[in-house]
């Protein structure tokens, strides 16, 4: 469901995620559980972040992390000419997360660390699923994510139940670069629901 968060919140999908977040380190106190955010930066001037949350949903089986060495050698020309096109090498694209189930329509909001919770000596790394088998796909995939990535046809690169995309109100909000806009966008949302709960309780009455 898409959040609506108060005036004052910066980032409501930040303010959101960090409030779930602490919830999750509450129920795991006893493990002196800590989270850290994806929108988190260690080096707030290179933007370097503190988690890399696509790779370790890669690493924790849930989604497959598809990057161009997924495709073909980076360093050979001629085969990244032949899987994306002329100048591809001078190019730089990162990977993209895609989920069996949900393909490209969720996000890695962050990750909880159990500091005092060691693996055990049998754990095995549990493979991600291979939905893109495909080297060509995986390079249009790839390439619409990093060059045309609004179109979000590259969310359906797998079927995905319509109930499990972006409601249009989320749609809209996520592709909204300006943040200007996108208040006012929130702001509208606001007013809508206030006049609908309205309507709701004057009609029941």
């Amino acid at each position: 469901r898409f959040v609506v968060a108060s005036k004052q919140t910066r980032d409501p999908v930040d303010a959101f995620s960090a409030s779930v977040f602490r919830r999750i380190e509450d129920e795991l106190r006893e493990f002196a559980a800590e989270s850290v955010l994806e929108c988190e930066f260690k080096d707030l001037i290179r933007r370097e972040p503190k988690v890399l949350t696509q790779t370790m949903g890669h690493a924790s089986g849930a989604a497959r992390y598809y990057q161009v060495h997924d495709v073909c050698d980076p360093s050979d020309d001629e085969a990244m000419r032949t899987h994306f096109g002329d100048g591809a090498a001078t190019k730089r694209r990162i990977g993209v997360a895609v989920h069996p189930r949900f393909g490209g329509w969720f996000a890695f909001r962050g990750v909880v660390v159990l500091p005092g919770v060691a693996c055990p000596a049998e754990m095995q790394f549990s493979e991600p699923i291979d939905v893109l088998p495909d080297v060509d796909e995986r390079a249009r995939v790839i390439d619409e994510f990093n060059f045309r990535h609004v179109h979000t046809a590259w969310r359906d690169c797998v079927p995905v139940a319509a109930e499990l995309k972006y409601p249009s109100e989320a749609f809209l909000f996520f592709h909204t670069n300006d943040p200007t806009v996108r208040r006012g966008f929130l702001e509208l949302l606001i007013e809508q629901s206030a006049s609908l709960a309205s309507s709701s309780s004057a009609s029941s009455s």
